[in-house]
């Protein structure tokens, strides 16, 4: 089978950093006390999410100019102490994955969020787990040759777009603070530690774009160009919750849903930057059934263009999202009554694209070098790499790793 995916691109241009250390635990601790003060309230720190709270969405790859970088857990995955999110890395040229998991220093039972600006540099972010209530930040522009150390003083939300990286230094975190008065809340930074809060979900939901979709959740962030953008989950049918500041206030700026899915309520899974704008994947779900669908806008959300919708079953979930070169979304959808499948779309007006049934234990995708696609799959502490060549109708198995977990060392 032929299928043609998009070269790999930088994304577009937004707001407008070297250190070597991995950070401890000690020093965690201490760099909150001293650097994440600034603009929020020690009242505001939230405690972390229920340990057992379902984020395997937040596995996904993030392509970057020294390779590509991926995030699936491993380990004994019905125990969430004993489940750790592993970091990969496949060098730009190069066809194994190493485990780069270890540049955080801190247990990741919690999840890791990823993010890239322009493919040139690469943001890991850790969820709270545990006695941890904030996040620590990594973050590299040589491929992992060097990292720069952040600070988060909430905890990142479960959310695979809840870190967005901007060209310039500047960083958008969308927070997961439920016991704050305020909720919910998306911070800006320009160096990874010094945080000001940007619009908490309160006050958002209380803004008139904010009570036209009625909003649940914040769910991404996002830059189009130099201005932040924010997802969310609306309660009112028919309305996509993609938010961008205007004038000391917010509106809405995402697309129209066709007729046949306005009765349903949306979540904006993800937000991508693309060579030309911005790209979003929306969740429907209504009395039809839950579909998935992309949409792509070039100039702000004045217009958008959308994919057809995919149709889920009753026993199918999102697995797994993420980019595809400059404009192209991948959806990978687990059945918990047969096999996964994962759809790929090149891009504006481009049809979804079935790839051949996923090997058993797929956890995400990785698209490169070429038209290669990878699957990654997992089996407790061993990670096997599958390949679908431009002209095959089969995925061949490839690298096997046993990652080494330390089972009991998070309890």
């Amino acid at each position: 089978m032929r299928f043609a995916l998009p070269s790999p691109g930088t994304g577009f241009a937004a707001w407008g950093r070297k250190a070597t250390a991995t950070l401890a635990g000690a020093a965690l601790i201490a760099a909150c006390a001293t650097s994440c003060s600034k603009g929020i309230s020690s009242t505001d720190v939230a405690s972390p999410s229920p340990s057992g709270q379902d984020i395997s969405s937040l596995a996904t790859t993030v392509a970057t100019s020294d390779g590509t970088w991926a995030t699936v857990a491993m380990g004994q995955l019905s125990q969430p102490l004993n489940t750790f999110w592993q970091l990969l890395f496949r060098p730009t040229g190069a066809t194994s994955w190493t485990d780069q998991v270890k540049a955080t220093a801190v247990a990741t039972n919690g999840g890791l969020v990823l993010a890239s600006s322009q493919g040139k540099s690469l943001i890991v972010g850790v969820r709270p787990t545990n006695l941890l209530t904030f996040s620590p930040l990594i973050d590299t522009f040589d491929g992992g040759h060097t990292w720069t150390n952040g600070l988060l003083p909430y905890g990142l939300g479960a959310y695979p777009s809840a870190l967005a990286a901007g060209p310039s230094g500047r960083s958008l975190a969308l927070t997961d603070a439920p016991t704050s008065a305020a909720g919910q809340s998306v911070l800006d930074s320009e160096h990874l530690s010094s945080w000001q809060t940007l619009v908490s979900r309160r006050d958002l939901a209380a803004s008139g774009a904010g009570q036209a979709c009625s909003v649940a959740a914040l769910t991404a962030v996002a830059f189009e160009g130099k201005v932040p953008a924010i997802g969310a989950r609306c309660v009112h049918s028919g309305v996509v919750g993609l938010l961008a500041p205007s004038h000391g206030s917010w509106r809405l700026v995402g697309p129209a849903l066709p007729e046949s899915l306005r009765a349903g309520s949306v979540s904006v899974m993800a937000l991508e930057p693309t060579s030309e704008g911005l790209s979003c994947l929306l969740t429907v779900t209504g009395p039809f059934g839950s579909r998935v669908l992309a949409a792509w806008s070039g100039d702000s959300g004045q217009t958008w263009r959308l994919s057809q919708p995919i149709r889920l079953s009753a026993s199918e979930a999102v697995r797994s999202i993420g980019s595809v070169g400059t404009s192209g979304l991948f959806v990978l959808l687990a059945d918990s009554s047969g096999p996964a499948r994962a759809e790929v779309v090149s891009g504006q007006a481009a049809p979804w694209t079935a790839l051949p049934t996923p090997p058993i234990g797929t956890e995400t995708l990785a698209f490169g070098p070429g038209t290669t696609v990878e699957a990654l799959a997992v089996s407790a502490a061993v990670l096997t790499v599958w390949s679908l060549g431009p002209n095959s109708s089969g995925w061949h198995k490839g690298q096997v790793m046993q990652v080494p977990i330390d089972y009991g060392s998070s309890s």
